[in-house]
């Protein structure tokens, strides 16, 4: 299994389709709106093979330019402890 999906070396021809401010509307949504289904699709598509995001950059929930586990500890302190709010789009 990998521990994460890099996507800086243009795998993904919308890493950069981020959008401002934020990162983590994993799932799409019109909203924008970073929340538990954001949560619910990351795990899903890290540990069970499910949909990669339309946009990887908002996967990328901390910045760090890949999907992996940091990503969904990051979107968990955000929602459910007052964590700081995933970085901006780049």
């Amino acid at each position: 299994m990998e521990t994460g999906i890099t996507f800086m070396d243009g795998l993904y021809p919308n890493a950069n389709c981020c959008v401002p401010p934020t990162r983590g509307n994993v799932d799409n949504d019109p909203l924008d709106a970073v929340d538990i289904s954001d949560l619910i699709y990351i795990v899903d598509f890290i540990f069970t093979q499910g949909p990669a995001p339309a946009c990887e950059t908002e996967g990328d929930v901390d910045g760090s330019g890949e999907i992996d586990i940091t990503d969904l500890v990051h979107i968990v302190d955000f929602i459910f402890n007052g964590g700081p709010p995933p970085p901006s789009c780049p």
